[in-house]
């Protein structure tokens, strides 16, 4: 067969695909140039959107015989999370000019093991900055790749130093990529033994992540990922397939539903509890954060449309509030003429839902208390045609005091008003965190499910264990299979040396209680010794210019790398000193750690406001340095200055 996929999906979903074997796909044979090629995928996407495909395992049998082990065609809002690809072409491949995936995807904790090449699809420029990458492991063959097309030709592939600076330039939400191993990374990949070895860097290098469980017509879904491009941009990854979507090359064009945020700070992302591979959760701080949809906009659709009529509807979250809040609003899309719904925290502290109209409360049925300062699942079900509301709160119902009557079946609840997450129209602003919202036009037996299924899928389900039912032991290892915890840990006291022109001699040590390996040095302009924990690096004079290598050090499942640069040391080229170490940053309720090295000549620390005002200065010595920051919530600048260096960074206080 032609364009032959082993595993296939195609168009909307979602979709899960998980916890599968493709072995040697092969599809129709070519007798191209002086081999036989089969062009056969293991695992083929064909124009597949709101795929979620995890801890699956791909063997191949050859370059030429099993082609790109998950191929996609088109496709937007897919997870591709834990998988193996083992002696194919690629781990992911695509169509090209025009045919390639259209963003806005997630790459993450995936193997590529012995495969000719490593990332080998082609995404659309417009989509890149929303894509992520990171946690990905290339192990039994250097890095070859590209996700862009044309780049600068169709046959141009990147190095991985190459691949992750020009991914970058365009700003994704995650560029981290992920790393060339050191050592082969499973235990007998032939033989079809795709556990991590004793000393495999994939071990606890997994990302945890968050596949909601399918509801009826979604028409609005968000995960509060940090938009680098843009950081007042929320994306929207819902994908309610209507009538609206008919040719698969425009599904792209079509408008996503993407919230706009207001009253951002420096820290107003952090990472949830849902997912732990990038900043994916919003404070809302109570007095000025929010989101909104514009009504003009999404009332012009039917597949982002949040405004409701006689339909049933839910409302999900996963959140915390600040502790003891009260009064605030989660979702409201209601005002002052017509009919609308909100849900919200009552005087109480429970979770309530309400239909209003003309601004007043029509109806209103509450749960039990979620104000504790907890995570909490919270589902609102409104069933318009029994006339009744139904409160979840982690799975469970909790329907308490209602109040009211519910409008008839036949009253629509369709407003002019904008869709808003954080607030009401009167200003009553949520503080607290949200990691996830969902808007469905539909009840739960719509989507034939129960609360019971939804919660158990969405908090004990197949995308939070290995591909066996294994859960992590400790962090989760990169792909499909857990096998333990590292080893030990691996530190280094120093991750660049710096040399004048004149050269000379300097250590940095290492720390690795099962012991360490130098298995790459790039350059050949200095030596080392090894004495112990201590590697004594020592380059010679130079007239002129700048050289730089590294040296890779092996040890406790994990590769590091350590910097060798020789270049004129003036105060503008240490401005940027990769050796100062300011951290947690941000920083809440507890000391800053300012850590500077042995050789530089640093004399002090000053914390300014962004109107330049001093307000704390302290001095520093060689090594960790720990400062009690009691400063207001805001943003600040430090300044580490001495007699070779002035640097400054930017300081988030939560």
């Amino acid at each position: 067969m032609n364009d032959y996929g082993g595993i296939e999906s195609w168009q909307g979903g979602p979709v899960y695909t998980y916890n599968n074997i493709s072995e040697d796909a092969q599809g129709w044979h070519y007798n191209w140039g002086t081999q036989v090629v089969s062009l056969g995928y293991p695992f083929y996407f064909d124009g597949a959107f709101k795929q979620y495909v995890f801890n699956n395992i791909v063997k191949g049998t050859g370059w030429n015989k099993n082609a790109d082990a998950y191929f996609q065609t088109y496709g937007y809002y897919n997870m591709f999370v834990h998988n193996v690809a083992y002696n194919t072409a690629s781990l992911t491949g695509s169509g090209d000019n025009g045919g390639g995936p259209d963003g806005q995807n997630y790459y993450l904790g995936n193997v590529g093991d012995s495969t000719q090449l490593q990332i080998n699809h082609t995404t659309d420029v417009a989509g890149i900055p929303f894509e992520s990458i990171g946690n990905n492991f290339f192990s039994g063959n250097l890095f070859q790749g590209t996700f862009v097309t044309n780049s600068p030709n169709t046959k141009f592939k990147f190095t991985f130093s190459q691949f992750v600076d020009k991914l970058n330039s365009y700003t994704p939400d995650l560029g981290q990529v992920g790393y060339e191993t050191s050592k082969r990374v499973f235990t007998k990949p032939k033989s079809g033994d795709f556990r991590p070895t004793a000393t495999s860097e994939l071990i606890d290098q997994g990302v945890k992540f968050f596949a909601p469980f399918p509801l009826s017509s979604v028409v609005g879904e968000w995960n509060f990922l940090k938009h680098r491009a843009d950081s007042s941009l929320i994306k929207g990854e819902n994908f309610y397939f209507t009538s609206e979507f008919v040719n698969r090359e425009d599904y792209n064009s079509f408008p996503k539903n993407h919230l706009k945020a207001y009253g951002l700070a420096a820290g107003s992302f952090v990472k949830g509890n849902l997912e732990d591979f990038s900043e994916g959760a919003l404070i809302f701080d109570g007095k000025q954060t929010y989101c909104s949809l514009k009504n003009d906009v999404t009332s012009q659709t039917i597949c982002n449309n949040v405004d409701m009529t006689i339909n049933s509807f839910i409302l999900e979250s996963y959140f915390k509030t600040t502790p003891q809040h009260t009064g605030g609003v989660m979702i409201s899309k209601s005002g002052t003429s017509g009919y609308g719904y909100q849900l919200d925290i009552d005087g109480s502290g429970k979770a309530r839902f309400s239909i209003l109209n003309n601004g007043n409360v029509e109806f209103r049925q509450s749960g039990s208390v979620v104000n504790d300062g907890n995570w909490h699942h919270l589902l609102a079900e409104v069933n318009r045609s029994t006339a009744s509301v139904k409160v979840f709160v982690d799975g469970v119902l909790v329907n308490s005091a209602s109040n009211g009557t519910m409008p008839s079946i036949g009253i629509s609840l369709t407003n002019i008003v904008d869709f808003m997450i954080g607030k009401d129209s009167n200003g009553n602003f949520f503080s607290g965190t949200i990691d996830f919202m969902r808007v469905s036009k539909g009840t739960l037996a719509d989507a034939k499910t129960t609360i019971d299924e939804l919660y158990k899928w969405e908090f004990s389900g197949p995308f939070l264990h290995d591909m066996a039912g294994n859960d992590p032991i400790g962090k989760r290892d990169a792909g499909a299979l857990e096998i333990g915890t590292k080893l030990c840990n691996l530190t280094t006291s120093s991750n660049t040396l710096n040399f004048g022109l004149g050269g000379g001699t300097k250590a940095f040590t290492i720390d690795a209680e099962k012991g360490f390996e130098l298995v790459k040095k790039i350059g050949t302009f200095y030596t080392t010794t090894v004495t112990g924990n201590t590697v004594n690096v020592t380059v010679p004079a130079l007239t002129s210019g700048t050289r730089s290598g590294g040296i890779y050090i092996y040890g406790c499942n994990e590769t590091q790398q350590v910097k060798i640069v020789q270049q004129q040391i003036t105060a503008a080229s240490l401005i940027r000193q990769p050796d100062i170490n300011v951290m947690p940053n941000p920083v809440s309720g507890r000391p800053l750690t300012i850590s500077v090295p042995e050789d530089l000549k640093i004399g002090r620390a000053v914390f300014s406001d962004l109107n330049g005002r001093i307000i704390l200065t302290c001095r520093l010595s060689a090594g960790s340095n720990s400062v009690n920051v009691d400063f207001l919530r805001g943003l600040y600048l430090l300044n580490i200055s001495g007699e070779e260096v002035n640097y400054t960074t930017k300081i988030v206080v939560n």
